[in-house]
């Protein structure tokens, strides 16, 4: 008996996660551009930042300067997720004030950087 609860829990589970693959599959390949907004960590004296992109099959540590202004990430599954680089913990970098999620449909989105919590 238990030995076909499990069955069937494995089968339940199999279809649920194919029809999540089945969503973002419909939708190619996307490029999204991040445009930097570096006033605040300017303010704090921040000549330089730091974040992690990451999406359904790929992730990324960016180290930016105050001078670059935006970014086109190619090849993005499903929705893009922006957040500060759990790998750095250094001050002297800025890092985005909030965690970002850019859904897909949307080619653009704002990176505003910020002194660090620790700062």
């Amino acid at each position: 008996m238990n030995s076909k609860l499990n069955f069937l829990f494995v089968i339940l589970t199999g279809l649920i996660l194919s029809s999540c693959v089945d969503d973002v599959d419909k939708f190619p390949p996307r490029e999204v551009t991040l445009i930097y907004n570096w006033e605040e960590a300017n303010i704090a004296g921040l000549d330089s930042g730091t974040m992690q992109v990451s999406h359904q099959s790929g992730l990324a540590l960016l180290y930016l300067s105050n001078t670059d202004e935006s970014t086109v990430i190619p090849g993005i599954i499903g929705n893009l997720v922006v957040q500060e680089n759990p790998k750095s913990k250094d001050p002297k970098y800025a890092v985005p004030n909030t965690i970002s999620v850019i859904p897909i449909g949307q080619d653009s989105a704002e990176v505003i950087f910020t002194a660090p919590k620790d700062f």
